[in-house]
Order: structure tokens, then C-alpha cells, then sequence
């Protein structure tokens, strides 16, 4: 049964084809709203005009709830409540709708039951803050900012997370796999308009000693590049695995240019995250033979010849932020006082173990104040986990990414025989890429990473259930 019956489901079903004039149209739909977006800035038209692209075609939700983050910054529907938050509503809407459809609710109970647990480890967090928190008296800081602050931002990122799970769980296979199939190009676009952007256009220059870093409007230059590094998943796979001369060209100009912006932030986290990228690619033209591997290796010479020419004058500066310009070679200074924060990071953990300080993004500016005499974050997600909920709330955490990965292997064995099947992978090694910038990055409060732990569950659970796409014996014969 094999090859030819996976091939023959997914044909039939219309899964495998090619992008037809009607995709072609509303991708360039997408790619002028993004473009509209940060030219104009203007939320709510760049809302109602997302929105309707949405309400015709629901396979843009992935696109766009990953890439608002990148570009929150500019889009405020007011002070502190931004873009990310409205797709969120967005589409928590056509979840709801989409929901009431379903007969049978397909999910797997160990993992809402670990949504659940880390749900409830947070609002324990919210409670031990209020009760225990020595740093609710801080100044501009009482018990309704902290409850106001995990009500806007600490719960819903975990909710839809759920609810992407949810989403992806109950969608057949085919239909799985044209969303991320569309998912691909529109983020292949999107980071060249964005990049292309922020290069000659909407940037902002930070000093670090005598030199300029760039970073896109008002944002942080590391989660900006590091983000841009994550969703380049997206093109490198078009780039890799796509079947005529319009993927290669998307893809490595897609590549190219993202990865020139990420070189002008002198990031060192976003170089070494590129640099994963780079091992993940590599891997990946190993296993799928000598056809990819000399696609691979041309695609890196001609970046190499293409953009590092451009970039030769950025690279210096980028060399003195590894080794610490303008500073001796201690440890702390070579990591930017990274390692301070880690050791303060550790001690504070030490002090509460099993269920931490309290759950606040203060918690770490103030734990880093009384240790330090500076506020500042933790620079790291998982110290920043274990320093708010203890042991208890990191190993539930660290236990939904291991549940993830694992569902991933799995997945990866029945559909081995199928050379599509890379697509389904691309959002759980995203979040790879994002939670190996995590050690240098306090991503706990930011909702990409979520948002592609959600999806990645899904993914992994409707692989495995016979009730969608493809029959489990099919798909295990394959």
C-alpha cells in the first residue's frame, strides 16, 4: 500500500496542487495588506482588511497570527494593547465558529490535562505574587496591575495555544497541509516586505559603545531578529523541497534579504540562531539525498557571494559584539551582563524552588534589583519559568515541548515515504529555533511561541487519529 496510497489520498483530495490563480490573487492580497500595514500604520484598516481576507480564505489565520508579532510595534490599537492581541480575537472567533461544526471533538487528554496544570500553576503564580510578593509595593506596581497584567497577557497566549491545538486536531490532514502549504508563501512575502522595510526604511539605531545597531520601529533588534531567523523555516523549506525555478527564487531571495536585516541588528543571539538554522538545513538535505544536498550547498555559496559583499562592513562590528568590544574578556561582559542576570536567576530559584517568586513579569526586574541594583529581565525563558513557578511550572512546561517533539518523531515515521510530508514539521521546528534563542531571550510573555506550541500539537495529534484524512492503516503501511 505504501507510497502510492498516501499519494493517491492526498492527489485525490487535491492536497498536492499547485497554487492556482485564485491562490495566486489572494496571496498577493495578503502581501499588499502587509505592505499597507507598515506603510500606513493604520491598525484598524489593516485590521478590517486582514479580517476580510480571513473571512474568505481561513488558511491565512496561521500566517497571520505569526507574523503580527514581528511587527506589533507599529499597529497599537491603543497603549499596550496591540495588534497581536486583535488577530488573537480574531481568531478566537473562527475557532468558536468552526468548533460548533464538529460533530466529535477530536483531542488527547494528556495534553489538555498539561494545558490545564500549567493554567492553573499561573494563577497560583498570580496568587503567590499577590500573597508573597515583596515587590508589590514597588512603585506604579499594587495587586491590580499584576492581575490586570496576567488577564491581558499571561492567560490568553496560554488560551489560544489550547485552542490552536484544538483547531488543528480536529482538521483532516489534507486540509492541514494546504494551510501550511499557503502558510509557506505568505511568509515567504511577508519577510521580504518586512525586511525590505525595515532595511531601507522603518528602522531605529541603538548605540552599544561606538556602535549603531539596527532594530525594526520600537522593537527589541534581538527578539526582532531572532523571530525573523524562526519563520525563515518557512522559505528555507520552499527552498529546499520546492519543485520549480518561482520556489528557489522566493526562497532565496525570501532568505537572503531576512537574513541580511538579522546581520544589521549585530544580534548575536540572531546569528547564533541563524547558525542552527543553517545545521537544521543541512540535516534535512542529508536525508532527502544528493539532489537537495547540492541545492544546499550551491544556495550557500551564492548567499555567500550575493549578500556577504553587502554586509562586510556590518561584520566587523559584529565580530567585536561576540568578543566583547570595548570591554576585557571577563565572562559577564562578553555576554552583556547575560550571565549576571543567570546567576541571580539561579540564586532566586534556589530560594523557592518547587513553586517560585510568584507569577508577574516583575518578578525577575525585581529578584535582579535586590541581587544586581538593576532592573532588568532574565534574558532567559527558562529562568524566567523557574523563577516565577518553581520547578513545578518548568517541568510542566518543558513537559508539553517534550510531548510536542515526541508526537513530531512519531509523525515522522509513519509519513516517511511521502517527500511532501516536510510541511507538516515546519511550525515545530520554529519553535525549535525559538526556544534555542530563549536561552538568551525572556520569551515567557511573548505569544509566538506559544502560538506554535499550539499548533505543533495539533499537528502531531491529527497524524495520529484515524478520524481524519488519511486511515491510520494507510498511513502506517506507508
Amino acid at each position: 500500500m505504501g507510497k502510492s496510497a498516501i499519494n493517491h489520498n492526498f492527489n485525490s483530495n487535491g492536497a498536492s496542487r499547485s497554487l492556482d490563480w485564485t491562490d495566486l490573487i489572494k496571496l498577493c492580497t495578503f502581501a499588499f495588506i502587509v505592505i499597507f500595514s507598515l506603510l500606513t500604520k493604520n491598525t484598524i484598516a489593516s485590521l478590517l482588511l486582514f479580517s476580510t481576507l480571513v473571512f474568505f480564505d481561513r488558511k491565512y489565520i496561521v500566517s497571520l497570527l505569526l507574523l503580527t508579532p514581528l511587527v506589533e510595534t507599529i499597529l497599537l490599537v491603543k497603549e499596550g494593547f496591540t495588534i497581536t492581541r486583535v488577530v488573537a480575537i480574531i481568531f478566537t472567533g473562527v475557532f468558536c465558529y468552526d468548533l460548533m461544526t464538529h460533530k466529535k471533538i477530536h483531542y488527547r487528554k494528556s495534553i489538555i490535562a498539561l494545558f490545564m496544570l500549567y493554567i492553573i500553576i499561573t494563577i497560583f503564580g498570580l496568587l503567590n505574587s499577590i500573597a508573597f510578593g515583596e515587590y508589590v509595593v514597588s512603585v506604579d506596581w499594587n495587586d491590580w496591575a499584576i492581575v490586570s497584567t496576567y488577564f491581558k497577557a499571561g492567560l490568553p497566549k496560554i488560551l489560544i495555544s489550547l485552542m490552536l491545538y484544538f483547531y488543528f486536531s480536529n482538521k483532516s490532514l489534507e486540509d492541514t497541509w494546504d494551510t501550511l502549504n499557503i502558510t509557506v508563501y505568505a511568509i515567504s512575502i511577508s519577510n521580504i516586505v518586512i525586511s525590505a522595510y525595515f532595511i531601507f526604511y522603518g528602522n531605529n539605531g541603538t548605540l552599544w559603545y561606538d556602535l549603531v545597531r539596527l532594530t525594526f520601529q520600537d522593537a527589541d533588534p534581538n527578539e526582532y531578529s531572532c523571530m525573523i531567523v524562526g519563520l525563515s523555516c518557512f522559505p528555507m523549506y520552499l527552498l529546499l523541497a520546492g519543485k520549480n525555478i518561482y520556489n528557489y527564487s522566493l526562497g532565496l531571495t525570501s532568505i537572503s534579504i531576512s537574513l541580511y536585516s538579522v546581520i544589521l541588528t549585530l544580534s548575536r543571539a540572531g546569528v547564533l540562531t541563524i547558525g542552527l538554522l543553517i545545521i537544521i538545513s543541512a540535516l534535512y538535505s542529508i536525508k532527502n539525498g544528493r539532489k537537495t544536498i547540492r541545492r544546499f550547498i550551491a544556495v550557500t555559496l551564492v548567499f555567500c557571494m550575493a549578500v556577504l559583499p553587502f554586509a562586510g562592513e556590518k561584520l566587523k562590528p559584529l565580530y567585536a559584539r561576540f568578543v566583547g568590544y570595548g570591554t576585557s574578556s571577563e565572562v559577564g561582559k562578553i555576554t552583556a551582563g547575560r550571565s549576571d542576570l543567570w546567576k541571580s536567576g539561579l540564586v532566586a530559584t534556589g530560594d523557592k524552588l518547587f513553586l517560585g517568586h510568584g507569577g508577574s513579569s516583575i518578578t525577575s526586574r525585581w529578584v535582579n534589583q535586590k541581587a544586581l541594583g538593576r532592573s532588568s529581565v532574565m534574558h532567559n525563558l527558562y529562568l524566567e519559568i523557574l523563577v516565577q513557578y518553581g520547578l513545578v511550572g518548568f517541568s510542566i512546561f518543558m513537559l508539553l515541548v517534550i510531548v510536542n517533539y515526541k508526537k513530531m518523531i512519531v509523525s515522522a515515521k509513519k509519513l516517511v515515504n511521502w517527500e511532501q510530508s516536510g510541511v507538516f514539521y515546519l511550525p515545530s521546528m520554529t519553535l525549535f529555533l525559538l526556544l534555542f534563542a530563549a536561552f538568551s531571550l525572556s520569551w515567557e510573555w511573548r505569544e509566538v511561541v506559544w502560538y506554535l506550541l499550539g499548533i505543533s500539537l495539533g499537528i502531531g495529534s491529527l497524524k495520529n487519529s484515524s478520524e481524519h484524512g488519511l486511515s491510520e492503516q494507510a498511513v502506517l503501511e506507508g
